[in-house]
């Protein structure tokens, strides 16, 4: 399983750091990496279902391929 996330540094988002334990981050670039990575598994056909949870639009290329 490959699970990414971001947070920020508001009140919300540091609930969110340590629900998910995440000791890093790293923002610049995730979007491509997370497409790439969904493209490329489903290319190799490595998994059955794929699911996305973003508010992010730039996103709905990658999904549309997928489908």
């Amino acid at each position: 399983m490959n699970v990414y996330g971001s947070y920020g540094e508001n009140e919300p988002d540091r609930g969110l750091k340590k629900w998910a334990d995440m000791r890093g981050t790293e923002e610049k670039g995730v979007d491509t990496h997370i497409a790439t990575a969904m493209i490329s598994l489903a290319w190799i056909d490595n998994y059955d279902v794929g699911v996305l949870v973003s508010s992010d639009r730039d996103f709905i290329p990658v999904v549309e391929f997928g489908s």
